[in-house]
């Protein structure tokens, strides 16, 4: 979540990195990657507007509005849904957006204002869950299509 310019690395190996340019100076935390469209997607916690960014290659990086400035943490991708989803730790009933495009984000509700952190995809189960670090009985949400 520092630097400047340059918030991104790429590696051909896992074991040798290299920095790339990011869309922006925002709090980058969660990534996802879209095989059908080839697409990655990243969320922040921070910007104003701006908290994706998208990227074929994981070099090149575009800045893509979102629908509130809500600290956006984690971000999966459904291929059988084609769907990315992401979760937030901030905002009132709607703490989950989607996008079919990983470009044009919709606001969706969340069933309690917790702290959400992290989103898988489930293929063999068609769905999406997500954790919490906090609640009360309720720290897992899970959604089918």
């Amino acid at each position: 979540t520092t630097g400047s310019g340059d918030r991104v690395m790429t590696s051909p190996d896992g074991i040798n990195w290299t920095l790339q340019s990011s869309a922006s100076d925002a709090d980058w935390i969660g990534i996802a990657w879209s095989e059908s469209l080839g697409l990655f997607a990243a969320v922040a916690f921070t910007g104003s507007g701006n908290r994706v960014m998208t990227s074929p290659d994981g070099i090149n990086w575009t800045s893509r509005s979102t629908p509130a400035d809500n600290n956006w943490y984690g971000i999966a991708w459904s291929e059988s849904l084609g769907l990315f989803a992401a979760v937030a730790t901030t905002g009132s009933g709607d703490r989950v957006m989607t996008s079919p495009d990983g470009i044009n984000w919709t606001l969706q509700s969340s069933p309690s204002d917790n702290t959400w952190r992290n989103i898988v995809s489930s293929e063999s189960l068609g769905l999406f869950a997500a954790i919490s670090d906090n609640g009360s009985g309720n720290r897992v949400m899970t959604t089918r299509a």
